[in-house]
């Protein structure tokens, strides 16, 4: 369901002269016409080898993280744990990105 809006973002980031200035509805209805329903998933094999190992490096360490976190912070109510997780996930968010970027 996402592929899609992964090329969509691709081709704003390009600023891709087809598509310039259209909103997201028309830019997938164009692709729809100009390409056919198989130009949603171009670049998709490409995505999923990029998202795959980030995905994976960010669910390990969030749980590392938050372990970690709440050693260290004592955490006590639930307000100071959604600091936590917000905390943890953006530290983890921050871990796959290094790794994944490099």
């Amino acid at each position: 369901m996402t592929a899609p809006f992964e090329r969509i973002i691709i081709l704003k980031q390009t600023d891709n002269p087809v598509y310039r200035g259209d909103s997201i509805p028309k830019m997938l209805v164009k692709m729809l016409e100009k390409e056919g329903f198989s130009s949603y998933f171009k670049g998709n094999g490409v995505n999923v080898c990029r998202i795959f190992p980030f995905s994976a490096i960010e669910l390990y360490t969030f749980e590392i993280y938050k372990q970690q976190f709440s050693h260290l912070l004592q955490i006590n109510s639930e307000a100071q744990k959604k600091g936590l997780y917000l905390l943890a996930g953006a530290a983890s968010g921050i871990t796959a990105a290094t790794f994944v970027k490099l």
